[in-house]
């Protein structure tokens, strides 16, 4: 079985914007500033050219070009996961409460996403069948929550984002919503396996014009990070800051016992 030429052709476009985004990544100091998304990217790439490499060698349809696309699809899965806590890492971390009640909830649902994919495919047959598209699946639904959640919360709060994280983090929300529902699809129409493949491969690029558009100049040193209220400006602000919180608590009781 081979791909239609189109196909081809598109598969080539993508490899060729994953090889040049990659090379500016490295150059222009991107991992420096977030190394695990530059691993994913690499990592991403490596793996599409030898999976390709192999299909090719052994037939698309082979037992084994299957069983080496879902094992390699693994590590990267993994690293994607890594690539988004780091993303939000470095845009929360200045802010050291909200980020330690955050790397918390991406643990909490990281478990939980392994728990889900480990019952679901404990009663196939074929355990990696099942495993990792479940796990990936749940990787699109959440990444793309939390992501979209973080781009909220820090426009409501005002809190500035350096532009290579703003771009990355929509690259990775983008791609994450469209292959959640690109895999629902898949579900629902399985015949149509070479259009659900064309839409992932054409999404990905999208994501890679995102993050081609942060690493086409040298990145700059990272921002300082903000100013936050000092110990003696916290001591003498809480006491008024507590004071409404109580306000606040009572009049809600008020209107519950109404």
């Amino acid at each position: 079985m081979s791909l239609p030429d189109w196909q081809q052709g598109l598969w080539v476009a993508s490899t060729l914007l994953r090889v040049g985004v990659c090379y500016l990544a490295l150059k222009h100091g991107l991992f420096g500033r977030l190394p695990l998304f530059t691993s994913y990217l690499v990592g991403a790439a490596l793996r599409e050219l030898s999976w390709w490499a192999v299909a090719r060698y052994a037939g698309y349809d082979a037992d084994f070009s299957f069983y080496f696309y879902w094992w390699t699809q693994l590590p990267v899965v993994a690293l994607r996961g890594l690539a988004i806590a780091e993303v939000c890492r470095g845009i929360l971390e200045p802010f050291r409460g909200v980020w330690a009640l955050g790397w918390r909830c991406l643990a909490v649902v990281a478990l939980i996403l392994l728990a889900v994919a480990g019952l679901s495919a404990q009663a196939n047959r074929q355990f990696l069948v099942d495993f990792i598209p479940t796990l990936d699946r749940g990787l699109e639904l959440a990444a793309m929550t939390v992501l979209v959640g973080l781009l909220l919360f820090c426009r409501w709060y005002g809190i500035g984002v350096d532009p290579p994280y703003w771009q990355v983090t929509m690259g990775l929300a983008f791609y994450s919503g469209v292959q959640f529902f690109n895999a629902a699809m898949m579900q629902a129409l399985p015949g149509e396996l070479v259009w659900w493949n064309s839409i992932r491969i054409i999404s990905y690029m999208v994501a890679l014009g995102m993050w081609g558009q942060a690493v086409l100049k040298p990145l700059p040193s990272a921002p300082a990070p903000p100013d936050l209220l000092t110990q003696e400006d916290y001591d003498r602000l809480a006491p008024a800051v507590n004071a409404r919180l109580r306000e606040l608590n009572d009049r809600l009781l008020r209107l519950l016992k109404r």
